[in-house]
């Protein structure tokens, strides 16, 4: 798919210097907490590997108490649900090679099920998924799910978080999954989210790249407006600045969506946050 002309936002950037423990003058106080660690036993560690890349709490079966999602990408097995009971947590195992998780409801049955490692897991009752492929070949990717095209199931966007490949939008359509590339490749997507940015009612697709080891020095921060029919124009927000694990939401209380970015190792110690300011621009 080609994109329209690209198009820049107006918006407000500020950054901002970290203080160090000994520049605050807050006062300190611990509360009041019971600690458990699987360094300690409490609880059975994810896997074996060192690299864990991403949680997500939710509610996964009937008993009203969230339960909890942890990934590792460097050895199996890389999905692990745990599930608390009788004061502690039960881990169970998923699916292998996996790196961001989204929620939501696929199959249109009422149920949260979970998108992830290029697959969607089907809550089939208690503690029970079942297993769906949507891209086996995308497993290593970016999860993020909504009603990109008006009708049918909810689309899913997958797009590399560690290397350099596309943004692939996939359509469910007479009982397949097909993809289109959205944009043509990514250098280290690390931030993905599905949004209303323009309040349209149309969704839309944010996505920020990183400048891992200080390179990518042209690392975008970009935003494609979705026309609820699977087209998209594609905003630049910044370049540049490299993102990794950053987000989009209301950040001042207007209403409107605002970017809060961070750096994995580029420049850090750094946060950059953009106030959305199109409205006054316009």
């Amino acid at each position: 798919m080609k994109l329209e002309p690209t198009k820049v936002i107006p918006l407000f950037i500020t950054s901002f210097s970290l203080l160090l423990p000994s520049q605050t003058a807050l006062a300190q106080t611990t509360g009041e907490w019971r600690h458990l660690s699987s360094k300690q036993g409490d609880i059975t560690p994810p896997n074996g590997g060192d690299q864990q890349t991403s949680s997500s709490v939710f509610k996964i079966d009937d008993d009203d108490i969230n339960d909890f999602v942890i990934t590792e990408r460097t050895k199996a097995p890389s999905v692990l649900w745990y599930k608390y009971t009788t004061g502690n947590w039960r881990r169970y195992i998923s699916i292998n090679e996996h790196e961001g998780l989204d929620l939501i409801d696929i199959d249109l049955d009422d149920t949260l099920d979970i998108v992830g490692g290029g697959r969607w897991f089907k809550h089939i009752g208690n503690l029970e998924f079942k297993e769906n492929i949507i891209d086996a070949g995308y497993a290593f990717s970016r999860s993020a799910a909504g009603q990109l095209v008006e009708g049918g199931r909810p689309e899913v966007v997958l797009v590399v978080g560690d290397g350099k490949a596309p943004i692939v939008l996939y359509e469910y359509q007479n009982k397949t999954w097909h993809s289109k590339i959205l944009v043509d490749e990514v250098d280290n997507g690390h931030s993905l989210a599905i949004i209303d940015f323009n309040n349209d009612g149309y969704l839309d697709i944010w996505n920020a790249e990183m400048r891992l080891n200080n390179g990518n020095p042209d690392a975008k921060n970009r935003i494609l407006l979705g026309d609820g029919q699977g087209n998209f124009e594609e905003l630049i927000v910044s370049t540049g600045i490299g993102l990794h694990e950053s987000k989009i939401a209301d950040l001042d209380g207007d209403g409107d969506l605002d970017i809060l970015g961070k750096p994995y190792n580029w420049d850090a110690p750094r946060l950059d946050i953009w106030i959305n300011t199109t409205d006054q621009a316009q």
